[in-house]
């Protein structure tokens, strides 16, 4: 995967000095676009720079290897860069806001600090990817102030997480897989405040132009404060229909239901991709399990010994318990056609727990319910048998 074309555009308000930054290499495969105060946001983006040798090496080692672990590790790269510069703007007058992408592999990682937004556009719809850490969003995650109250409150434009200051810094990190063709756009708030994300579709999906997308989209933006975007568009291997069905499979899945579509998003670096050829073994039984599996498509047999248990076809799901504790597998489970799965290890789900805790608690809720279903099935089961 690589970006084809990438562009960057700042617009500046009525503020004349100017707040704003971008940083755009696609050789490297890195976007980000920071707002900030008294010239922070140019000092981030020199910070980042600076990084360039770690994020190269964290790229290049997912070129090859699209497990979890590579993936996570470019995450950690771009999270320790933000981290230094965080570090670095300490003593700074002034914080920034950030909106970083890199792409690597056939993923996206993409890192976020306070107002600025992410949003990926595929087929004319857009979606965002990013999720603002204003008072107002802080509020309404912890149950002070409803969605609707959040829209008209002027506390939607104080930003409560910023890069640089004493407070300790949490870099949201999160993930997507990207379709050839996909594009790509970073913005500060002065263009998301006054754009709505129906007409960032109209205006990026019009035709195959990325640069007269962008002048479309600043010049329906308002000029009271400055306006940055930068707008890619990649090439990929990875069809948009696998992975429309990746992204329905997770959201119809019993552990991921609760999350929203960015929330999913910030567990999606930890989940493994495993494809199965016909006859191929997934796990044999009596192997020690430490993984739950949903099946994305094709179909695997269950079978004990020489006896086949059952099929199990798209949005199947088996192995929740393994989440909780290690324990030895019942079944031999096979590939009887072309099979993808994603896999969520239990060290995997405890980093979620440790990094997202409200992300970690929705799926340990989710796995307790599931189970308590399981019981409550079992035990009609046992009555069934008892009045039989």
């Amino acid at each position: 995967m690589h970006i084809d074309a990438a562009l960057a555009r700042t617009l500046p308000g009525r503020d004349e000095e100017g707040h704003d930054a971008t940083w755009c290499d696609p050789d490297l495969g890195i976007l980000a676009v920071a707002d900030g105060t008294a010239g922070a946001a140019s000092e981030l983006v020199a910070a980042l720079e600076k990084q360039r040798h770690l994020l190269q090496e964290a790229v290049d080692a997912v070129a090859d290897d699209a497990s979890s672990a590579a993936r996570l590790g470019v995450g950690r790269a771009l999270e320790e860069a933000i981290l230094s510069a965080h570090e670095a703007l300490r003593d700074h007058p002034g914080s920034a806001s950030l909106s970083a992408v890199i792409v690597a592999g056939h993923h996206a990682t993409v890192a976020s600090v306070g107002l600025c937004r992410a949003y990926l556009l595929r087929d004319g719809a857009v979606r965002r990817l990013t999720t603002d850490h204003s008072v107002a969003a802080e509020r309404v995650r912890s149950g002070r102030l409803s969605a609707a109250e959040a829209l008209r409150s002027s506390l939607r434009f104080r930003v409560a997480r910023t890069v640089g200051g004493s407070h300790e810094l949490d870099v949201d990190l999160a993930e997507v897989a990207l379709s050839s063709g996909d594009q790509l756009l970073l913005c500060t708030d002065g263009l998301h405040a006054t754009v709505a994300d129906d007409l960032i579709a109209r205006a990026l999906g019009r035709d195959d132009d990325p640069e007269a997308g962008l002048r479309r989209l600043l010049a329906v933006s308002h000029d009271g404060d400055d306006r940055s975007v930068v707008v890619a568009v990649v090439s990929a291997d990875a069809e948009q229909a696998v992975l429309a069905e990746i992204a329905a499979v997770m959201a119809e899945t019993f552990l991921f239901r609760d999350l929203d579509e960015q929330q999913r998003a910030l567990v999606a670096p930890y989940l493994e991709h495993r494809f199965l050829e016909p006859g191929e073994v997934l796990f044999e039984e009596g192997d020690m399990g430490d993984t739950f599996y949903v099946v994305v498509d094709g179909t695997l047999a269950i079978r004990r010994g020489d006896i086949h248990l059952v099929d199990v076809t798209t949005g199947g799901h088996f192995g929740e318990l393994c989440l909780a504790r290690l324990a030895r597998r019942s079944a031999t489970v096979e590939a009887v056609d072309d099979v993808l799965v994603l896999g969520l290890r239990r060290d995997r789900f405890q980093q979620v727990v440790e990094r997202r805790p409200t992300v970690g608690a929705r799926i340990a809720l989710a796995a307790l319910d599931q189970l308590g279903h399981r019981v409550r099935d079992l035990t009609d089961r046992l009555e069934q048998r008892e009045h039989s």
